[in-house]
């Protein structure tokens, strides 16, 4: 491995870390903040040294990028985790045709890396890249247009987690809804900020997982939940408990045959009090005590 240029202010120091056993190197390596003895150890015949010095924060940049071509991919890939590494080293390793995978893993998930570089690391779709472009999609620096293409991969492990990316363009998010991959549409089903087409779409997914994740979900649009409360149980049982359910939703709910449910709509604070009065008088005891529970309150409230 070609040397770098040592100004040594501290030729004594060197010498006797020279004498030092590896692991005594490594523990300097790892703390060290002087940069003619990290620049020194950068040369360590020990690749365990030489990573120890790309993982210090104190290294420097020029270090960071000669320890970069370092021929052990360890090394390699504690340059590409560092947060001192500059762009035009991460983008160096993110166009290597690097045979150790966790290199570009390490740049993927470097907080540093830019949407060129990440751009760069996504043009790779071969099947053994999946945790590469996992890593890329993860990365909050990742561009729209870098997500939209990732999400036509076959992997659910990636349109999952582009899912989950609450900066994920709408356009997407029903793309991947229409395509209805189940892991993935149940990621859509529990987002924040769902929209009513892409709530729509998954209230018919053939999966009851995903309409049972959407039924759940408080901020499921409030459009959307007619159509759940006609579906089956599980489904209409979450309906009954989520706490965004429309009241007229609700009244419908009252009228059906499971008990479990009509002690939900009674608990449920959307419900009418006309529905309550109803269902004070059901047959069935928990509903009857639930309803009863809720409109006292609501009188106490009243006055």
């Amino acid at each position: 491995m070609k040397k770098i240029f040592i100004q040594d202010d501290n030729i004594s120091r060197i010498l006797d870390i020279k004498n030092q056993d590896c692991d005594s190197r490594i523990k300097i390596a790892e703390r060290e903040k002087s940069a003619s003895i990290l620049a020194f150890l950068a040369n360590d015949k020990s690749y365990c040294v030489r990573a120890a010095v790309a993982k210090n924060h104190n290294t420097s940049e020029e270090i960071l990028a000669h320890l970069a071509k370092d021929v052990e991919w360890v090394v390699r890939a504690e340059v590409a985790k560092n947060p001192s590494t500059t762009k035009a080293t991460l983008m160096d390793l993110a166009k290597n045709d690097d045979e150790y995978l966790n290199v570009k893993i390490a740049v993927a998930q470097n907080s540093k890396a830019t949407a060129d570089v990440l751009d760069e690391l996504a043009k790779n779709k071969e099947f053994y890249y999946e945790g590469v472009l996992l890593a890329v999609v993860k990365n909050p620096n990742t561009s729209t247009k870098t997500l939209a293409e990732l999400a036509k991969v076959s992997w659910s492990s990636i349109k999952s987690e582009i899912a989950k990316n609450q900066s994920t363009p709408d356009e997407v998010i029903i793309y991947i809804a229409k395509e209805g991959d189940q892991f993935a549409c149940q990621e859509i089903a529990r987002r924040s900020n769902i929209h009513v087409e892409v709530a729509k779409i998954l209230a018919k997914h053939k999966s009851h997982i995903v309409r049972c994740v959407l039924a759940d979900n408080p901020d499921t649009p409030a459009e959307v939940f007619a159509e759940l409360a006609k579906d089956e149980y599980l489904i209409r049982y979450a309906v009954s408990k989520n706490p965004k359910t429309p009241a007229d939703v609700l009244d419908e709910l009252a009228k059906g045959i499971c008990d479990h449910i009509r002690v939900n709509v009674a608990e449920n604070p959307n419900t009418s009090i006309r529905t309550l009065e109803k269902l004070a008088q059901d047959e069935f005891y928990m509903v009857r005590k639930t309803a009863e529970r809720r409109l006292n309150i609501a009188i106490k409230n009243f006055e």
